[in-house]
């Protein structure tokens, strides 16, 4: 098989397919590879164009699936697809929720046929999985429920973006434990080499950013679009004087990054953001 059509079926079992690579670590199912997925696929980087790991994740702890995930993006050719399936857990609860022995079997796997291989060790649910796979650089691009499994499709990123610019944006009456812990994860980005802006609607938590070392300025109108009456009727009022101001930190701070912490922000930035 050329390399250029490298396919692998990865923990194939009795699925074996055409034209693929059929791994297993049992022999017994006369895999094209025996080979144990917490060991180093024997193949080259970048040199596989597609992998389908169907109802394999689930059987590793969770820090055998970090290598397992690892091992799959070392071996992908960029734009490279991978295909997998897991149990939807919330699925599974709801569906046999009357029936309290199926529904643990789908839990928790059974060993009858595989053994210790076929007991499920960890769960996954599509926002653990997606950002499981993006920190090996696997972006989600199709994510659909089949019966009682989520059916994932990634693509391996070219030349994933690095972070370089984050601009937070923050309208605070107060300091306080968001305030605190904003503060040392801004620190934290920037000790990281990443370039920190920052904008706020109360000076002191501004002059808190500032003895973090981190560049912040004060915004000199708050748009309490969320509040109570009074302030949605001075945030209307105040509402093209303050997207002025948006405006001008979004286009005079280059951006990799729009960061929000509250609500208020979050409704007037990510409109702003996306235009």
């Amino acid at each position: 098989m050329k390399a250029t059509t490298l396919k692998l079926n990865l923990g194939c079992g009795q699925d074996k397919r055409a034209g693929w690579i059929n791994i297993d670590a049992l022999a017994s199912f006369q895999p094209d590879l025996v080979h144990d997925l917490r060991l180093p696929l024997p193949y080259a980087n970048d040199s596989v164009t597609e992998i389908l790991a169907q109802d394999i994740l689930e059987h590793f702890t969770k820090e055998e699936v970090n290598f397992v995930i690892g091992e799959i993006a070392r071996v992908l050719k960029i734009n490279g697809v991978l295909t997998i399936r897991v149990p939807n857990v919330d699925d599974i609860l709801t569906r046999f929720q009357n029936d309290p022995e199926v529904r643990n079997q789908f839990l928790y796997g059974t060993t009858a046929e595989t053994g210790y291989f076929g007991a499920h060790k960890v769960g996954f649910s599509p926002l653990l999985l997606t950002t499981l796979m993006l920190e090996y650089d696997l972006s989600l691009i199709k994510l659909t429920q089949e019966t009682t499994n989520w059916l994932a499709v990634f693509r391996k990123l070219d030349k994933p973006a690095k972070l370089q610019h984050i601009t937070y944006i923050n309208q605070s009456l107060a300091l306080g434990g968001a305030e605190e812990f904003m503060s040392d994860l801004l620190s934290e980005l920037q000790n990281e080499g990443m370039t920190v802006k920052a904008y706020t609607t109360y000076s002191p938590f501004a002059n808190l950013l500032q003895k973090k070392g981190i560049t912040a300025q004060t915004l000199p109108v708050v748009l309490d679009v969320v509040g109570d009456w009074k302030g949605l009727v001075k945030a209307m009022l105040l509402w093209p004087w303050g997207i002025w101001q948006y405006q001008k930190i979004l286009k005079n701070s280059p951006t990799d990054l729009l960061l929000f912490s509250g609500f208020n922000e979050k409704i007037i930035g990510s409109f702003l953001g996306k235009l």
